[in-house]
């Protein structure tokens, strides 16, 4: 959850920046060492990366990450990439892409979201299924049909009031 820290850094220093302001140096380096930690522990499943939720801690004895709380370190990792922060390239991008596929063609079939990052594990509520509407959507730009899969789940789960409100976000 240190990446929506470094996150809000990163947002900072571009919000200085577009105001002709000096940002604080740290902001930028903190924002630029928290998405290269994130390439530490991110491992290749096929075509797609895993990472545990504990991170790079050794045994941590947290299992692989799930998807709702995977998208903290989307908003991260996605922002990085646009100003070429912490490392990451198109190609851990394409990667996190097929994460999303993964997500969205494991355990819990088409039109839903898998619990983890790997693909395993069913959703148990519209709080689990969320998280594919902001931050891991905007991998559509790496593979388009993760926009129409995203709307797909949104129109199979997502359309009572309590899910709709902050899907899409």
């Amino acid at each position: 959850q240190g990446a929506t820290m470094s996150n809000a850094l990163l947002l900072i220093d571009r919000v200085y920046r577009l105001k002709g302001l000096t940002p604080d140096a740290g902001y930028l380096h903190k924002a630029n060492a928290a998405a290269a930690y994130f390439k530490t522990f991110v491992k290749q499943n096929g075509s797609a990366y895993v990472w545990n939720y504990g991170g790079a801690v050794p045994q941590s004895g947290v299992d692989t990450e799930d998807t709702n709380h995977g998208h903290l370190d989307m908003s991260l990792v996605v922002w990085a990439r646009k100003f070429g922060l912490g490392g990451i390239t198109d190609t851990d991008m394409n990667s996190l892409a097929g994460t999303v596929q993964k997500i969205f063609n494991g355990a819990a079939g088409p039109n839903d979201v898998s619990l983890i990052v790997d693909g395993t594990g069913l959703p148990a509520s519209n709080w689990d299924r969320v998280s594919v509407g902001y931050d891991w959507i905007e991998l559509a730009d790496y593979d388009p049909t993760i926009f129409d899969k995203t709307v797909k789940e949104f129109n199979t789960y997502m359309t009572i009031p309590e899910g709709s409100r902050f899907y899409l976000g």
